[in-house]
């Protein structure tokens, strides 16, 4: 089974169309498509992916994640949460080898170093 990881901003929205296709593909071939975003999951980002076309079985959101293992917060405002880059950086790359995801596209160089998942980044 073919397991895909979308980041949402820089990513899957400078490319909509693309990657609706590509998402109802690999998921109609019996694949996941698994969001991996920064972003908390709300109404609004499950919004924005449907407005898009973008088809998925699976949503990562690094802050959801990070405020539930007790991480420092700091808010600068009410729905944006702000990590240390030491645990915001590296928790796609841990979610990928953790789902053994094959290949995961992010826009991110950052992110990159960390991952043992094959990486490709989007310009």
């Amino acid at each position: 089974m073919l397991r895909i990881g979308l980041d949402i901003h820089g990513t899957i929205d400078t490319k909509p169309k693309f990657f609706a296709i590509f998402s109802k593909r690999v998921i109609s071939n019996n694949g996941e498509i698994h969001i991996i975003t920064g972003s908390r999951q709300t109404p609004e980002i499950e919004q924005q992916l449907k407005d898009l076309g973008i088809q998925y079985t699976h949503f990562f959101s690094i802050a959801d994640y990070l405020l539930s293992q007790g991480k420092e917060v700091f808010w600068k405002t009410p729905n944006d949460p702000f990590f240390s880059d030491a645990d915001w950086n590296i928790a796609k790359a841990n979610y990928c080898d953790r789902n053994q995801i094959d290949i995961h596209f992010d826009d991110s160089l950052e992110y990159g170093k960390y991952f043992k998942t094959l990486y490709m980044r989007i310009i």
